[in-house]
């Protein structure tokens, strides 16, 4: 691999860090982002939950089928990392932006 090759792939790498930091930071910064919330008709669908802001990644949706959840409602502004797309579709999760 040419120099440049290897300069191109250590900014790329560090600005995935750095973003990932500040996305972090800004989850630390915002105590309930993550806290699930039971969706608001509990009754009629008891295996859904809603989020409304944060950050949905692979973790969150194992820690939710663990608790058998299903369906999870996502709000605009969530933020669904891929790998918690992968994670949801293999686990028989559905997304649902709202």
């Amino acid at each position: 691999m040419s120099e440049n090759a290897e300069l191109f792939k250590q900014l790329i790498k560090e600005i995935i860090l750095e973003a990932i930091g500040e996305l972090k930071a800004e989850i630390k910064s915002e105590p309930d982002a993550q806290q699930i919330q039971p969706a608001g008709r509990s009754v009629a669908a008891p295996n859904t939950v809603r989020l409304d802001k944060g950050l949905l990644t692979e973790k969150s949706i194992i820690e939710m089928t663990a608790k058998h959840i299903t369906l999870i409602q996502v709000g605009k502004s969530v933020v669904v990392t891929p790998l918690a797309k992968d994670m949801a579709r293999l686990k028989g999760v559905s997304l649902q932006r709202i």
